[in-house]
């Protein structure tokens, strides 16, 4: 059923916010803040606040600062393993492919990522593909992870397809010590998945600001920077 209190946009809506998150050691939500995706300097400084653990941001992006409001949602995967890091890295990989094809994008337009954990990410902004509000965009994004699970079945992890769900951002560090970098596609496809942990014990700090590295190199807000008012 459709939620209450909002209905199917086109392209009036002015979708600006996230919502800012830190977490403790055991998964509970210590602190959350609204902000506008052009307001790079909160941005920048919510990881500081919290040693770089745990930070992350709503994968919706609101029309409003509220999680009642409208959102629009970038496509995301993650595919992820304990035992089998080089078989996730492929299965994001191949399913990268078929998502481009789907959805009719350019290469660039996909984002890839190393979790600093078990696993790898691949996302794409929701300008790519001209996105609006529907209440039905979980459950088609969930629908075609499932698809795309059946290819190589065990690595896409299906449960991240609600609004409850968080981003990691780039250069947080994870429980294990590694962070979560970006990635090119030279060197996910490229590198095995060993080389990445190894890249991945230190943060990306090609420029010192999280919010110029994820224009540079991906995340829900990359093609709206300098969009602050």
């Amino acid at each position: 059923p459709r939620p209450s209190g909002r209905e199917i946009t086109s392209h009036d809506d002015c979708f600006e916010w996230v919502e800012l998150l830190a977490l403790s050691s055991s998964g509970a939500t210590v602190a959350r803040a609204f902000v506008r995706i052009g307001d790079h300097e909160a941005i920048a400084a919510w990881p500081r606040r919290f040693d770089h653990m745990d930070v992350s941001h709503s994968i919706c992006i609101y029309a409003e600062s509220t999680r009642e409001a409208r959102y629009v949602v970038p496509f995301c995967l993650h595919a992820h393993s304990e035992s089998d890091l080089d078989g996730a890295k492929r299965c994001v990989v191949e399913a990268g492919k078929q998502v481009l094809i789907q959805m009719d994008g350019p290469p660039a337009s996909v984002h890839w990522y190393s979790d600093g954990h078990n696993g790898f990410e691949l996302l794409i902004p929701f300008q790519v593909f001209d996105a609006f509000y529907s209440p039905w965009t979980f459950a088609l994004y969930a629908d075609i992870a499932a698809q795309l699970d059946r290819f190589q079945p065990g690595f896409l992890d299906l449960s991240i397809y609600s609004q409850d769900y968080a981003w990691t951002l780039p250069n947080s560090r994870g429980p294990g010590g590694l962070y979560k970098i970006p990635l090119t596609e030279d060197e996910i496809t490229e590198l095995s998945a060993d080389q990445i942990l190894e890249m991945a014990a230190s943060p990306d700090l090609t420029t010192g600001d999280i919010l110029a590295e994820l224009a540079a190199r991906g995340g829900p807000w990359a093609q709206l920077q300098g969009d602050q008012p």
